[in-house]
């Protein structure tokens, strides 16, 4: 997990409080991940809430069309299991974009 103390330099956060978990692996153009690959780990840790962060290789931060449909299936998954999703963040170079912030949140 990564705090942003500054947009240009996020920070990486290793308290116990916050934890980061080894992502699904994919390719350089796709990822493949399931929501229950994902909120396992969040219900492993009886998480209340998580950020889904992923990284664009190109150093686009632009979300793709998959971007935005996996953001609305966690987002419907988490409903279901109580745990919120507050956050889908694409990370480029050097910048980043924030799906909720896109207004990418309506299921």
């Amino acid at each position: 997990m990564f705090h942003f103390e500054n947009v240009r330099h996020p920070t990486p956060c290793n308290s116990a409080k916050h934890r980061t978990r080894q992502p699904p692996i994919g390719t350089m153009d796709t990822i493949l991940c399931h929501p229950r690959e994902i909120f396992r780990l969040a219900v492993m840790a009886s998480a209340s809430a998580i950020i889904i962060c992923h990284n664009h290789p190109s150093g686009d931060p632009t979300p793709s069309e998959a971007d935005i449909k996996i953001t609305r299936d966690l987002i419907r998954a988490g409903q279901l299991l109580k745990i919120e999703v507050l956050d889908h963040i694409v990370m480029g170079n050097p910048s980043y974009t924030s799906l909720r912030t896109l207004g990418h949140w309506a299921v």
